[in-house]
């Protein structure tokens, strides 16, 4: 049931929707015409783990589809798409400085292992062993 604006929709239930004569009426009545549901659906469930949407976003996207793009949406479209790079630009970061420690913990064991050898052949440091080029 969609009781309450909060409501989960599902795809199936939307479906059922879009099958509705009444449904439909009311919303051609209001130049909304959702030709594609599955994809309608996909657009409005991308952001969600649940696979699921609420009535309130549901009903909301119906409404915003009429007509064509204003410029606020097109302001919103912008600030969305710089909320999304702001938070992919944290992940980048922290996935940068992860592989940089990862990068020094390799630098130290190596030369822990050329001191290591060195020190069995009792030769003093070893020139042979080329220095990692790791970067990042």
């Amino acid at each position: 049931g969609l009781a309450d604006c909060h409501s989960p929709v599902s795809s199936k239930d939307l479906q059922m929707l879009v099958q509705d004569e009444d449904f439909l009426a009311y919303m051609a009545a209001r130049g909304v015409d959702i030709k594609d549901a599955e994809l309608f659906f996909e657009l409005l469930t991308s952001t969600t783990d649940t696979g699921t949407v609420d009535v309130l976003t549901l009903a909301n996207a119906c409404v915003r589809m009429k007509g064509v793009a204003t410029s606020i949406d097109l302001q919103l479209m912008h600030f969305e798409s710089k909320l999304v790079l702001r938070e992919q630009s944290k992940a980048f970061y922290a996935i940068h400085k992860k592989l940089k420690s990862v990068e020094q913990m390799l630098e130290t064991s190596f030369k822990a292992c050329k001191q290591e050898r060195a020190l069995k052949t009792n030769r003093g440091p070893v020139a042979a062993i080329p220095e990692p080029s790791i970067s990042l």
